[in-house]
């Protein structure tokens, strides 16, 4: 029996993998993958001016956005949306979450994983969440982290970010009709690979060739694709 494929999203907060990938994890999800969202953040301080703005206290904004983050995660064919309230402004990236980050990288055994641009120099948690990923995918990795859990193997690692001046091969009829009111750029994304050093990485390239996957040296690639034939 063939395993199903595993795709892992991890978004600094439940917003962003709405609009920055939402159409890769829709058109994957309809393909078969088990797709997982961990949100770092709810959000709560940076990106829900208009709730505060309303009177709401903290944790009231804490639950509507998890209600719009799990929404948007079932329109999209999400398996698991996972939050793990890292903290907003700032995010805490203290050795107990990333563990905590470990742990879920650990559980969903991904096949492909997928974080942040390297280089967002108008929001800094963003490059700071891909910097941590990496630093977690490297940790699963590791047989003396938590020994007798199940150490992950070989995944390759992307990066996301939105591209509204073009579709790359996406579009918003790969979406649930109720997702479309993202309106023209729902589906509009690209999948960058980077690394500015050499990791322990799969070739995405490699992997969407559907031949053995061989760990090897990261290197630059220009777009890369999910590993989806």
């Amino acid at each position: 029996m063939t395993a199903t494929p595993t795709a892992l999203v991890i978004s600094t907060r439940a917003a962003d993998f709405v609009w920055r990938c939402g159409g890769a994890i829709a058109l994957h999800a309809a393909k078969g993958y088990d797709v997982t969202v961990l949100s770092l953040s709810f959000g709560e301080r940076g990106e829900s001016a208009r709730l505060w703005r309303e009177g709401k206290t903290q944790q009231q904004v804490k639950d509507i956005r998890r209600a719009e983050a799990e929404k948007a995660a079932g329109a999209l064919g999400v398996h698991e949306h996972v939050c793990l309230d890292m903290g907003d402004y700032p995010l805490e990236f203290t050795a107990e979450n990333k563990a905590r980050i470990v742990e879920v990288i650990r559980k969903v055994q991904p096949d492909v994983m997928l974080s942040h641009s390297r280089c967002d120099p108008y929001n800094t948690e963003h490059m700071n969440t891909t910097q941590a990923v990496l630093e977690c995918r490297m940790i699963a990795q590791t047989w003396g982290h938590d020994p007798g859990e199940k150490v992950l193997g070989g995944a390759a690692a992307l990066s996301l970010r939105a591209a509204p001046d073009r579709a790359d091969g996406l579009d918003a009829g790969h979406l649930p009709r109720h997702h479309t009111s993202l309106g023209p750029q729902a589906g509009r994304h690209r999948m960058h690979g980077r690394a500015a050093a050499p990791l322990g990485l799969l070739h995405p390239r490699r992997a969407a060739t559907g031949r053995p996957l061989q760990a090897q040296l990261w290197r630059p690639v220009g777009r890369a694709r999910l590993p989806i034939r």
